[in-house]
């Protein structure tokens, strides 16, 4: 899969058909994205909150007609049980896009900059002891995308002022 429109239909994938698992030859550079190893991106914990994923092997530029300028990789998606809902997905994908619209910000500049409310945020920040300059990384974007997660329903339900 092309880069340009194989982490699109990834990421659709996600939102439609998160149950399904997958096996993709993609761009090695573009799959090593995806791993746990990797720096942290928006694709990266997009794919890894609903799959397990593993980078099979590599597939040589010789092996494919034409042969293209690159290496690619089969990677394999193994569905994780999720609860979360279609409308659950979309509001994760929404969140999860507005931590990474400024990767090198902390989580509180994100959010503001997406126009989340600075005394909701405060209200977050107190009530789960965050440090004022919290950034993502591996080990916590999964818990700080949950609490993220519950706010902005409640926000949506009405339920927060």
């Amino acid at each position: 899969m092309p880069f340009n429109v194989g982490s699109r239909i990834l990421v659709d994938l996600v939102l439609f058909c998160p149950f399904t698992p997958i096996v993709v030859v993609l761009q090695k550079e573009v799959a090593k994205k995806c791993l746990l190893s990797s720096d942290l991106t928006f694709f990266g914990a997009w794919m890894n909150l609903f799959w397990d994923i593993q980078i099979k092997f590599d597939i040589s530029r010789g092996n494919f007609i034409p042969v293209p300028k690159v290496v690619s990789s089969l990677l394999q998606g193994i569905p994780k049980e999720t609860l979360w809902n279609i409308d659950e997905r979309l509001m994760v994908k929404e969140i999860l896009k507005s931590l990474f619209a400024m990767p090198n910000k902390t989580v509180w500049n994100n959010l503001k900059k997406a126009g989340w409310d600075k005394e909701l945020l405060e209200t977050i920040w107190k009530k789960e002891s965050f440090e004022p300059n919290l950034r993502l990384t591996w080990h916590n974007y999964e818990s700080i995308l949950i609490i993220l997660l519950e706010n902005y329903k409640r926000i949506n339900l009405g339920l927060l002022q």
